[in-house]
């Protein structure tokens, strides 16, 4: 299709033939991935499971696999029929389970880090949305959008993550929001 400022995407990448993990990387193809899916709950072990088969159940949100294939990738929700939140969307997909931890993982093996994550949410989802000279990142001549939390989301729990809440939203440098009980 000659030159193009944004990355071709696929979403959802929900079940993926092994054959395909590292064409993502060849055709320069992102994943767009939307995590809090992966972990066990009606959705996936009532409806999608058995609709793929046992010999196809660990390629179900193999997203440990499309990253080591080389794929570039960008987190995001489903919104409309899951949560819009981030970091419960963090959370389920590094401990492949409900937030709050508690349930066998679903496919562990296939889980991302809190360094993944945070560029899933960050540059690379920048990249997804054109704007990754502009956003994503802290850096000389970009813009200033940043948050401001309760906790260090590179040392916290990963069962943590779900419960981590917003102090200051800053965009372009300005602030947009704050949260009533954080100073300043």
């Amino acid at each position: 299709n000659g030159a193009w400022p944004a990355l071709h995407q696929l979403a959802h990448v929900q079940c993926v033939d092994p054959a395909d993990l590292s064409r993502f990387a060849a055709l320069g193809v992102m994943a767009n991935i939307q995590p809090f899916w992966a972990r066990r709950a009606p959705s996936v072990t009532e409806v999608t499971l058995p609709k793929v088969g046992k010999e196809r159940e660990g390629l179900v949100y193999a997203f440990r696999s499309l990253l080591d294939a080389g794929a570039d990738f960008a987190l995001s929700s489903d919104w409309g029929v899951s949560t819009l939140n981030p970091f419960r969307i963090m959370e389920t997909v590094m401990t492949r389970q409900p937030t709050g931890g508690g349930a066998e993982p679903f496919l562990p093996e296939q889980a991302l880090t809190r360094r993944e994550c945070l560029l899933g949410y960050t540059l690379t989802a920048a990249r997804a949305a054109w704007r990754g000279q502009e956003t994503g990142q802290l850096s000389p001549g970009a813009r200033a959008d940043l948050i401001v939390l309760d906790r260090d989301l590179l040392a916290c729990d990963p069962v943590a993550f779900g419960e981590t809440k917003v102090l200051l939203t800053l965009v372009d440098g300005a602030e947009v929001w704050r949260d009533p009980g954080f100073g300043g």
